[in-house]
């Protein structure tokens, strides 16, 4: 586990973990959500990366999928976008699912 995770975990309050798809609208957007994820404390961001038959995910989840890869989003945006993030914010937990 890394050690931006394990630090969360020292204080034994509850967490609040986000999710959302990468590129989800558009990438450009989906930076712009995650920045006000991250300015709204929470304590760590899942990123879905966008999968072409997500069964397993709920409806809404399936079309934030869709609408990213429509609109072109590969893995190295996704990886682009985490590098962004990071950026902003060299402390918070990204988790990559």
């Amino acid at each position: 586990m890394s050690a931006r995770i394990n630090k969360i975990f020292e204080k034994k309050s509850k967490k609040l973990v986000t999710f959302t798809t990468g590129g989800d609208p558009d990438l450009e957007t989906s930076f712009d959500i995650l920045k006000t994820i991250i300015n709204n404390n929470i304590d760590m961001v899942e990123i879905g990366l966008p999968f072409s038959d997500p069964m397993a995910d709920g409806p809404t989840i399936q079309e934030s999928s869709r609408r990213s890869i429509k609109n072109g989003t590969k893995l190295d945006d996704i990886f682009n976008l985490v590098k962004k993030i990071r950026n902003f914010n060299t402390e918070i937990p990204i988790i990559l699912m």
